[in-house]
């Protein structure tokens, strides 16, 4: 078992982590500064770990498949 650390949070494994980052994007509305304001993390935080799960893909997926309206900023490496 892998044990992380997700701002103030203890994650158990990987799959737990993107399932709480995907969740906090979800309760956000696809809004990254109130995502990182649930997961309790600064927005750098939030960032770096989407960029190293490589979660960006499927975040904007699911905004796109929630109809979010979210204005995309600077383009991202995949």
């Amino acid at each position: 078992m892998t044990i992380t650390k997700l701002g103030a949070q203890i994650i158990l494994d990987r799959a737990e982590g993107i399932k709480q980052i995907l969740d906090a994007f979800r309760r956000a509305e696809g809004n990254r500064t109130r995502a990182a304001e649930i997961l309790e993390i600064p927005i750098r935080s939030l960032h770096h770990y989407c960029t190293s799960l490589g979660l960006w893909p499927a975040i904007d997926a699911l905004c796109a498949a929630e109809g979010f309206k979210v204005k995309h900023g600077t383009k991202r490496k995949v």
